[in-house]
């Protein structure tokens, strides 16, 4: 499985994890959300290609 409960909250490896858990897009404030997955660092992590 690639998403796992790690102490501090959910953590998803990739944006194909996080959207095959129903986790994406994710919000800056939102459990999983880190930097490395915010492309355009705009505070929302795995958006869908095209936004």
């Amino acid at each position: 499985m690639t998403s796992s409960e790690r102490p501090g909250g959910v953590y998803y490896e990739n944006c194909d994890a996080a959207w095959a858990a129903g986790a994406a897009p994710m919000e800056s404030d939102e459990p999983g959300y880190r930097g490395e997955l915010d492309r355009d660092k705009d505070g929302t992590a795995c958006e869908p290609d095209g936004s």
